[in-house]
């Protein structure tokens, strides 16, 4: 029994404690679910129903703004009285929101007014001119009143429009909110949790309860009320936050335009938890009666495997110290049977698998080390193939320039046209392969890991000045006009100098050659905390962007529709790419066909440059 004990604890409790905390780990994820999937639903649910509401009010604000607005177009400067009282009345007829409107001229006096309330004072002239409306209303735009009570009781709020023309007279009517406090109350109704109104400072402007709203309650300092008064949500749901009573509670809300007011919708959390008891009852059962059944499962696996399992251990321990000549017998039972088979021809096959990769390995071996002399050999092969160009090609194609530009000088006697046109000829092509050569070793050297850099402080502006002057003739021959503003430039950068110069060049002599006559090209720099960052814009032809990803490839051209497809080597945005990596800066392109390119790059600058 205790042999039996042990193996139990020892084989089997990892596997039961595996099982039950599959089933709670299942179950305590369905309680889980069930919580988020029931708040989601109920705060999505409040959400809807907090925007229908919002909906209903704005229709209700929007459809007396644009009653007032009418009456203010029709009042205008070439109507008589008459004609304006009836349209006021209208409006009034029209509206049953409003209760009083006014004609108001532009020195404030009141020329006409009804109400449904009160007497009619058509002709009262009463002067408005200190109200609030007739010093803030302003043309184009409705004025809307703080809200107000009437009879202590009633909520109202008072609109102003100004009238169009010269004069410039005011339409004023005091609206009844009702509607306002039916929709909320009828949505309380509807709902399992409270709404409200507050304004754009968080004071309660609208509540089932009257007597709240006539405290002018300040709610600011609530969580949900501070969310919903942030300018940038326009309506979100599920704020957890407090209720005056510190009970806990979902909030939704959503902005009412135009008064810049907020309907929210708070749902206690207790409402949220209600549906969820039977499930938790329910799962917290099932979690139960499955430890149970993993507790009596393992404890029947024990006796029932304790013996074939030790007798497996014992397998793949002579397997793992190599032992494969043993004979296996697991037991009677049949699949225990196939099992001993299967360790008979896993331990034959091991072995004979074993010689192989023995075999194999000591091949591989042997072919790995001629292909590493192999590729020495092709590496020095390279080396020796790149030096010798380098002083057997430039130094003839040095001659070949420079007696060029001699005879092209006619230090030897005048030239006819043919012969000036064959030593044009003749220099341009010695130039053009002096420069793919100076760029395959430029490339050769990098790929090696051969190119350093010279790194020290220089003068920005002077080594930009000393590019433009390379390209400054073909730019004036296309009358591109480069623009570069170096008061705007850091003064000096910590950089190889050189290999600055290279990369401007190279991107500057790009941009005048993809860029038509005429156009222009801007050179701009600016300083942040991760370096100088460098920008070259011009407004030439543009790249396809099919190309935009292959255009730093080597040997590719960016396009070649409008330039000499011989003309430049496809390295120069490769050669740039990899020695603005060499500084630790990023190089990219942004460009659209006909509107221009943009090639970005950064070097990185110690602290104190």
């Amino acid at each position: 029994m205790i042999k039996n004990k042990n193996l139990f604890w020892l084989y089997f409790s990892p596997l039961m404690y595996v099982m039950c905390g599959i089933v709670v780990v299942g179950g305590s994820l369905n309680l889980y679910f069930n919580y988020k999937d029931n708040s989601d639903a109920i705060s999505k649910i409040q959400l809807e129903k907090t925007k229908l509401a919002s909906s209903q009010i704005e229709v209700f604000l929007n459809t007396i703004e644009n009653s007032i607005i009418f009456a203010s177009l029709t009042n205008n400067d070439y109507e008589d009285l008459e004609q304006k009282k009836t349209t006021l009345l209208k409006t009034l007829r029209i509206t049953p929101a409003i209760t009083d409107i006014s004609f108001v001229d532009q020195y404030g006096i009141e020329q006409l007014s009804f109400s449904r309330t009160s007497l009619d004072n058509s002709n009262g002239h009463q002067d408005r001119s200190l109200e609030p409306f007739f010093k803030e209303a302003k043309l184009g735009q409705t004025w809307f009143s703080p809200l107000y009570f009437r009879k202590d009781t009633e909520p109202y709020l008072t609109i102003c429009v100004r009238t169009p023309g010269l004069n410039n007279a005011y339409i004023v009517a005091q609206v009844n909110l009702k509607f306002i406090i039916k929709s909320i109350t009828k949505m309380e109704n509807e709902s399992v949790g409270k709404p409200y109104i507050v304004d754009k400072n968080g004071v309660l402007v609208a509540s089932p309860e009257i007597s709240e709203v006539l405290m002018h309650k300040d709610l600011s300092h609530m969580r949900q009320v501070q969310a919903a008064l942030n300018p940038d949500d326009e309506n979100t749901f599920n704020i957890l936050g407090k209720n005056e009573a510190g009970e806990s509670i979902f909030t939704s809300f959503v902005k009412i335009n135009p008064l810049g007011w907020t309907l929210l919708l708070d749902t206690p959390q207790k409402e949220v938890y209600a549906s969820l008891y039977y499930s938790m009852i329910r799962g917290i059962i099932f979690i139960l009666l499955s430890l149970i059944a993993a507790f009596l499962l393992a404890q029947y696996l024990s006796k029932k495997m304790s013996t074939p399992l030790r007798l497996v251990q014992k397998a793949a321990h002579n397997i793992a110290q190599n032992k494969y000549n043993e004979i296996y017998d697991f037991g009677s039972v049949k699949e225990l049977k196939e099992l001993s088979i299967d360790f008979d021809q896993m331990s034959q096959k091991i072995n004979a698998t074993q010689s192989q990769l023995e075999t194999q390995v000591a091949v591989r071996t042997e072919e790995l080390l001629k292909k590493t002399f192999e590729l020495e050999v092709a590496n020095k092969l390279k080396s020796n193939f790149l030096a010798n160009m380098s002083h057997e090609l430039r130094t003839p194609l040095n001659a070949i320039i420079g007696f060029s530009d001699l005879l092209l000088e006619k230090i030897f006697g005048e030239l006819t046209n043919k012969q000036t046109e064959y030593l044009t000829d003749i220099r341009s092509s010695g130039k053009h392969l002096h420069s793919l050569i100076n760029d395959l070793l430029d490339v050769s050297k990098i790929e090696a890991g051969q190119m350093s850099l010279d790194l020290r402080s220089f003068k920005l502006d002077t080594a930009i000045n000393g590019c433009l002057t390379m390209i400054k003739d073909r730019a004036v021959l296309n009358q591109i006009n480069i623009i570069f503003d170096p008061t705007d430039f850091p003064s000096v950068i910590f950089a190889d100098e050189k290999r600055f110069k290279q990369i401007m060049l190279n991107l500057l002599s790009n941009a005048v050659k993809f860029t038509l006559p005429h156009g222009k090209i801007w050179i701009e720099c600016n300083r942040d905390e991760l370096g100088v960052n460098f920008s070259i814009k011009d407004t030439g032809i543009g790249i396809p962007d099919e190309n935009l990803k292959r255009i730093f490839e080597e040997f590719i051209q960016g396009n070649d529709f409008y330039t000499n497809k011989n003309e430049g080597t496809g390295l120069g945005l490769a050669i740039t790419k990899k020695l603005v990596e060499l500084h630790g800066g990023v190089l990219s392109v942004i460009s659209t066909v006909g509107f221009g390119s943009v090639f970005s790059f950064n070097l990185p600058q110690p602290p104190k440059i």
